[in-house]
């Protein structure tokens, strides 16, 4: 697989997991679409190209199965899996109620340096987007939204987003040559911010119903675009979240 081949210049961590490393460098070539839905992957190679055994890479392998990230036929092929619109709507759902509900209680009770915190993310998100960094406005979109989660004490549900988010990054990575969509998402952010710091929590919550709501807004373009990215019935589930949308 020759886009393998940029695994070979990685350098590992030997004082890290190997299994964890794995993880973190397949999981990233998967939601940053390198390695493409549906794309065989070959356990073999991946510990060629790393230089480690093949023990790491099912153990990574087994991992982003539970995350639903590839596919695995026993004793035939393992692949990367196809965009699930029923898990990226699920998720959808669960980030509106907890969110909603986290950024009312956070403009109830924030402090200077909470604020100061958000403010940072997003100011982050600002300058990667001036320098075309997709990669660090993406961090710092993660940043702004985890640090919500950390700040109302439970921290656990953040990482339950994390494992449930791989389809959504990958329809998010393909929204892109059709939208402005890093600028709507930080103009989003502020005003989720700028309701928070006025204290109004009941417009905190709408304004991350409205941010989370446009999910499947370019889905059907996508779709067009690239209908052998998607599992067979997606139409039916966009057709669902477009009925419903937040």
């Amino acid at each position: 697989m020759s886009v393998l081949s940029g695994l070979e210049a990685v350098v590992l961590d030997r004082k890290r997991p190997m299994a964890v490393q794995v993880y973190e460098f397949l999981r990233k070539m998967i939601v940053t679409l390198e390695l493409k839905p549906g794309e065989t992957i070959s356990k073999a190679a991946i510990a060629a190209a790393l230089g480690v055994s093949q023990t790491p890479v099912r153990e990574a392998i087994l991992r982003m199965e539970e995350e639903g990230l590839v596919d695995v036929v026993p004793q035939s092929r393992t692949s990367v899996s196809l965009l699930d619109l029923r898990q990226a709507r699920e998720l959808q759902l669960m980030r509106v109620a907890l969110e909603a509900e986290l950024a009312a209680l956070l403009a109830k009770d924030v402090s200077d340096a909470q604020l100061a915190e958000l403010s940072g993310h997003l100011e982050a998100q600002g300058q990667a987007l001036d320098r075309d960094d997709f990669e660090g406005f993406a961090q710092a979109d993660a940043a702004f939204h985890e640090a919500q989660y950390r700040f109302c004490g439970v921290d656990g549900l953040w990482g339950l987003v994390l494992a449930r988010r791989g389809h959504m990054e990958r329809l998010r990575r393909l929204y892109l040559p059709i939208s402005d969509k890093e600028r709507l998402t930080l103009n989003e952010h502020e005003a989720i911010l700028d309701s928070i710091r006025a204290g109004d929590g009941e417009r905190a919550g709408k304004a991350v119903r409205h941010h989370l709501s446009r999910t499947f807004q370019f889905t059907a373009e996508i779709m067009e675009r690239h209908p052998d990215y998607f599992v067979p019935g997606a139409q039916k589930w966009l057709e669902i979240a477009q009925r419903f949308p937040d």
